[in-house]
């Protein structure tokens, strides 16, 4: 499983475009490098597995995933 898993995020990792996948509490999964490249960019820190997708939103699209 280990090996399926470690394929699968390089394939995500080699990807130009911005991936996070995120869980029903939106508390994230995985964010690959080219998105971790942009919240550094634009917010100055990582965005780490474990964490609640929410904190990098903008206020005015936080209620769309409010509880």
């Amino acid at each position: 499983m280990k090996a399926i898993y470690d394929i699968l995020e390089n394939v995500l990792d080699s990807s130009k475009d911005m991936l996070i996948l995120v869980d029903a509490e939106c508390q994230v999964i995985y964010v690959n490098q080219s998105m971790q490249r942009m919240l550094f960019d634009y917010y100055g820190k990582y965005l780490n597995k474990g964490e609640d997708y929410r904190s990098i939103l903008l206020d005015e699209y936080k209620d769309t995933f409010s509880d």
